[in-house]
């Protein structure tokens, strides 16, 4: 198929690289956090402004192609087999408005580049259980915090502003009063009508989280499952709990010292 693109011109409307299959990065520039969902796209565009990605969907809409982002990696629903791919981490940047208790994010940060700085403020995003996961990503999937979602709903409610690219190629601003339809379309549509580049959002000062974990074997699951129901139905709103179940190697089970230890170090950190 790029056979008969004509790659060398979109090449000049661009500042980031364009990677086509073989070519050297192009792996690494279509790696997920999930090795099971290979991406393969027909051409990847490693944006660098939001004048690359409007010239590489308007190139995609003169040539047929469908358009993907890779953000963070984490949900990858479909191969992206014969499409064109932007990736945005070229354009990452964050602006913390502390007195305000909001953040601007462009591009594909990381929720991991993005806590260290908020903390230093007091401050903290609605963000999930991984920092490898991207930030925009997660906020246009609608983001349920386990440490905030009871007290303050979706992280995507938080979102005040989104700068996006649509189809036709045109960089527009949705608000809740700017393109109102767009901007509650972007929120939970995980970024399906077009190629978001910036958000903002409110963060909230929260100086200190505590947080831990307990194990136990499988044959006290049935004793423990309604104890746990009924002590989760009598905590605070601002407290959060969930139960999970994993298939582990054998002798794989921690002592009682190394439980302490993890423990410790779970509510440090």
């Amino acid at each position: 198929m790029t056979a008969q693109l004509d790659v060398a011109a979109l090449k000049t409307r661009l500042t980031g690289p364009i990677f086509l299959p073989g070519d050297p990065g192009y792996d690494t520039e279509c790696a997920t956090f999930n090795l099971n969902t290979p991406l393969t796209p027909a051409i990847v565009v490693g944006a660098a402004t939001v004048a690359d990605v409007q010239a590489a969907v308007r190139f995609a809409a003169d040539n047929g192609l469908a358009v993907a982002t890779r953000g963070g990696g984490h949900l990858v629903p479909r191969t992206g087999k014969g499409q064109l791919m932007l990736t945005l981490d070229r354009m990452t940047s964050w602006t913390i408005d502390a007195p305000n208790a909001s953040v601007r994010v462009t591009g594909s940060p990381r929720w991991g580049q993005l806590m260290e700085p908020l903390g230093e403020h007091g401050l903290a995003g609605m963000n999930g259980s991984s920092p490898n996961v991207g930030v925009v990503g997660y906020l246009l999937g609608g983001g349920h915090s386990p440490v905030l979602a009871r007290s303050h709903g979706f992280a995507s409610n938080h979102i005040t502003s989104i700068e996006v690219v649509t189809g036709d190629g045109e960089r527009r601003t949705a608000t809740a009063t700017e393109n109102p339809d767009l901007f509650f379309a972007l929120r939970g549509s995980k970024g399906n009508v077009g190629v978001v580049t910036a958000v903002e959002f409110g963060v909230f000062p929260i100086p200190a989280v505590y947080g831990g974990g307990l194990w136990f074997a499988i044959d006290k699951l049935a004793e423990l499952l309604p104890l746990w129901r009924d002590w989760a139905a009598k905590l605070p709103v601002q407290a959060g709990t969930s139960v999970g179940i994993q298939r582990l190697p054998d002798g794989s089970l921690l002592d009682d010292d190394e439980i302490t230890t993890l423990l410790r170090h779970t509510v440090e950190r």
